[in-house]
C-alpha cells in the first residue's frame, strides 16, 4: 500500500513539474511582448482659426495636409518629427498689404505618450515645436515670406484594424508667433496666429 502511494505522489509531482515548464515560455512571452518601433504617418486636416488676429480676420483657410514618422523608445514614449502644409485664401488682401494667397509650410518635433485601452484602441498625447514658413504671393506678382515659432499640443485616437496599419483621428491646438515688422498699432494683430486643426489619417507601422 505504502509502495502504491509512493508511486502516485512520485506521478503527480512529475505531472505538476511538466505543467510548470510548459507555462513558463507564455510568461516569458508576455513580458517580450513586441510592438512596432517605427510608426508612419498620413492625414488630411481642416483647419479652424481662433482669436482676433490676421489669420481669423483676414483668411480662409482650407483642407491642408500632414506627414509624420514616430520612434517608439518604449512601449508608450514616443519622439518624432512632423510636417504639414496649408494653403489660406486672403479675404481681405487691403488689410494684408495685397496678399491673395498664402501657402504655410510647417516642421516640427514632438515628445508624447502612447495609452492602450485594449490591443486595437490607442491614445497618442503628444507636444511639440517648430518652424514655419509663410510664403506670400501679393498682387502684381509679388512674393515674400514671413516666419514663424510655434508650439503646438495634439491628441490622437487611433484604431489597428491589421498587425502594422491603422485609423487616426487627431485635434490639435497650435499657436504660431511671427516675425513681421509692422508699426506698433497693427503688432496684436500680426503678432500670432492661433488655430485647430482636425485630422483624419492612416498610420503604419514596421
Amino acid at each position: 500500500m505504502w509502495l502504491n502511494i509512493k508511486l502516485i505522489l512520485l506521478f503527480s509531482l512529475l505531472g505538476f513539474s511538466r505543467l510548470s515548464a510548459q507555462e513558463k515560455p507564455d510568461s516569458i512571452s508576455t513580458k517580450t511582448e513586441k510592438y512596432n518601433r517605427f510608426l508612419v504617418y498620413a492625414g488630411v486636416n481642416r483647419n479652424f482659426s481662433t482669436g482676433d488676429g490676421f489669420i481669423s480676420d483676414a483668411y480662409d483657410l482650407s483642407f491642408g495636409g500632414e506627414l509624420g514618422l514616430d520612434f517608439m523608445i518604449t512601449k508608450n514614449l514616443l519622439i518624432g518629427f512632423q510636417f504639414d502644409l496649408l494653403k489660406a485664401t486672403a479675404t481681405k488682401p487691403e488689410d494684408l498689404a495685397g496678399v491673395q494667397e498664402t501657402k504655410i509650410i510647417s516642421s516640427s518635433l514632438h515628445l508624447g505618450y502612447k495609452y492602450y485601452f485594449s490591443n486595437l484602441l490607442f491614445l497618442n498625447l503628444t507636444g511639440g515645436f517648430g518652424h514655419a514658413r509663410y510664403s506670400n504671393k501679393a498682387s502684381f506678382g509679388r512674393k515674400f515670406h514671413d516666419d514663424a515659432f510655434f508650439l503646438y499640443a495634439k491628441p490622437k485616437l487611433g484604431y489597428t484594424f491589421d498587425e502594422n496599419w491603422s485609423f487616426y483621428l487627431a485635434a490639435a491646438i497650435r499657436n504660431d508667433k511671427l516675425r513681421i515688422e509692422t508699426t506698433p498699432d497693427f503688432e496684436d494683430y500680426f503678432d500670432n496666429s492661433t488655430r485647430i486643426p482636425i485630422s483624419l489619417g492612416i498610420q503604419l507601422g514596421f
